[in-house]
């Protein structure tokens, strides 16, 4: 610890002690629900769980309908978006993503069947020690590129972690979801408190710019895992619509470019009431 404190300076220590009290003090529990044991388990032990066909038709159509029609309207700026307030729109045309935030409260119909599931919700509190609560429930459409500076200056297709504490992303697959309309691709393993991502968590710790502190997670780095260590797996988010994929976004992931068609989905976005400081203003950057 001292080499590290010599390296960093003093926080260090203190950087080290916030980590593990959010992990000692706050551990993941065990699911309540009896189908859940073994997604807990995987959720513990991978960062990630994936739920297939999980919802049926019924609900994901009638998602689809209302939330498909609204994020090509942001896409097209048009003003039926008017009653959305500016900060719960996103609109990046370069990158061909289209955000919709707060959706629970504007499309509540549609949206409370996904965000009030019992068993997702039940895995989700268990992991997050009962300490979850919701952030933001979003809607976005991803269509292809327009060009590489799209790419480049848009963080989520190259590998990165959200924060350093534990968040939760569920996504719910609106579309049928391949290789070629943009998966969201995550590496098992990296949402632990390993030695390797100390310098990463530190420096967004101090308030490093994530788009700086993040750098380190290169996808040469992440294929070079993959090959020496047994708990590090590329998994992609692939599957039909009505698919939920359950993640720690504190883990190495990134999006996929879209190459044909486009990808629509909605996720919830679950961060912890207590035990850990995701606040912009502080130490710990959200």
């Amino acid at each position: 610890m001292l080499a590290y404190e010599n390296i960093y300076g003093e926080l260090f220590s203190e950087f080290r002690q916030s980590l593990e009290d959010h992990f000692n003090i706050y551990p993941c529990l065990p699911a309540r629900l009896p189908e859940n044991k073994e997604r807990m388990e995987a959720l513990s032990r991978d960062g990630i769980v994936i739920l297939p066909d999980y919802f049926g038709p019924e609900i994901i159509e009638a998602a689809r309908e209302k939330l498909h029609l609204m994020t090509l309207a942001l896409q097209a700026g048009s003003d039926i978006l008017n009653d959305v307030p500016d900060g719960c729109k996103n609109r990046d045309v370069p990158f061909g993503a289209f955000r919709i935030y707060e959706i629970d409260k504007y499309y509540g119909d549609v949206c409370a069947p996904i965000r009030d599931n019992e068993v997702i919700n039940d895995l989700v509190q268990g992991y997050m020690s009962n300490q979850a609560g919701l952030q933001t429930m979003a809607a976005e459409l991803r269509t292809p590129s327009q060009g590489i500076n799209g790419y480049m200056t848009a963080g989520s297709p190259i590998p990165h972690a959200d924060h350093i504490f534990r968040q939760i992303k569920v996504f719910t697959l609106l579309d049928d979801v391949n290789e070629d309309n943009g998966p969201i691709v995550y590496w098992t393993g990296t949402q632990k408190d390993r030695e390797w991502r100390w310098p990463n968590d530190y420096m967004r710790y101090v308030g490093m710019s994530p788009f700086c502190a993040d750098r380190m997670f290169t996808e040469s780095r992440m294929i070079e895992m993959e090959k020496n260590d047994p708990d590090v797996r590329r998994v992609t988010g692939t599957g039909a619509a009505g698919t939920v994929i359950i993640m720690d976004v504190r883990g190495a992931h990134r999006a996929s470019l879209v190459n044909n068609g486009h990808r629509l989905h909605v996720y919830s976005q679950i961060r912890m009431f207590e035990g850990a400081d995701y606040s912009l203003g502080g130490r710990n950057p959200g």
